[in-house]
């Protein structure tokens, strides 16, 4: 199990910001706790879940670990869940390893204008903290990211971190266009890594078979192939489920 996934971490980054507001949700992961190298990111997470709804913070972590148990318990199963698991099920296809579902903001509002409320101001820039601790720990060499505002928050913080020149990727290119490049653009970590980025369309316009992604998914599929290079067997031969992994740390 990578040291990322220790239950003490994990706790860290699930914590609410104070006792009113809700967990964040810094991530759901898809397969085993190891390390991840493809990471496929979104605004921030619309579901709220918090103590006073009667999920305390272990079975929150257990959650995040197992999407099974997610989508039972807390998904609303809307557009944009069936997008997401449309496109992982394809990816899925051509890439039998772990990967995260997160967010440009680990805090959790109904829509992403919440971001911008004055109250929450200080529990926000901690949420896109908690993002970058995830970023930087795993320096996935594979990012999917799916909106404009997605793609321009990321943006932003690459600029701001130094990784890429302001001038590399241009934030008023539309999303129709940033979707016909294969990498969008690429970036190196301060490691040396380098990580070549995708993005796409909202998650919540892929319906269920993702037919107007279709020349942006077989774009993607040379990259995972390389990415793979073995051949495909399925997640759940070898998955860990959420409550596994509970069970295996407290032992």
């Amino acid at each position: 199990m990578h040291p990322f996934f220790s239950h003490e971490n994990l706790i860290s980054l699930v914590k609410p910001f104070s006792e009113e507001l809700p967990y964040y949700r810094p991530f759901i992961l898809h397969g085993r706790p190891e390390q991840i190298d493809l990471f496929l990111v979104g605004i921030n997470p619309a579901t709220a879940v918090s103590p006073e709804d009667g999920v305390d913070i272990d079975t929150w972590v257990e959650t995040l670990m197992d999407p099974g148990l997610y989508s039972t318990r807390h998904s609303s199963n809307g557009p944009t869940r069936l997008g997401i698991q449309g496109l992982l099920r394809y990816v899925k296809t051509y890439y039998p390893y772990s990967l995260l579902e997160t967010n440009i903001n680990a805090f959790p509002t109904s829509r992403a204008i919440g971001l911008e409320e004055y109250s929450v101001k200080e529990a926000v820039i901690e949420g896109q903290h908690r993002f970058i601790r995830i970023l930087t720990t795993h320096e996935p060499s594979l990012i999917i990211l799916h909106s404009q505002h997605t793609t321009r928050e990321f943006i932003d913080i690459l600029v701001k971190y130094k990784w890429i020149h302001p001038r590399h990727v241009l934030k008023k290119t539309t999303i129709k266009h940033r979707e016909t490049q294969f990498p969008h653009f690429t970036f190196t970590y301060p490691s040396g890594k380098k990580a070549k980025v995708f993005a796409c369309r909202h998650l919540q316009y892929f319906g269920h078979e993702g037919d107007s992604f279709q020349p942006f998914l077989h774009a993607l599929v040379p990259f995972l192939k390389e990415k793979a290079k073995i051949p495909y067997c399925p997640l759940s031969r070898d998955g860990v489920t959420g409550k596994e992994y509970m069970e295996e740390f407290r032992v």
